[in-house]
C-alpha cells in the first residue's frame, strides 16, 4: 500500500497545481506505514479487556 501511494505521489508531483493532493496522499502514506508497523508489533498479542 505504501509503495502504491508513493507512486501516486510521484505522479501527482509531475502535474502542476496538484501539490495539495500529493501532500494529502503523503499523509495517507505515513498512516499506512504506521498501521503496518503497529500490526507487526502486536500480531498475536491478546486483546485488552477480553475477560481473561
Amino acid at each position: 500500500m505504501a509503495g502504491w501511494l508513493a507512486g501516486i505521489i510521484v505522479d501527482l508531483l509531475t502535474i502542476p497545481d496538484y501539490y495539495d493532493v500529493a501532500l494529502r496522499d503523503f499523509g495517507l502514506l505515513l498512516a499506512a506505514v504506521a498501521l503496518a508497523r503497529l500490526a507487526q508489533r502486536y500480531h498475536g498479542a491478546p486483546a485488552s479487556g477480553d475477560g481473561r
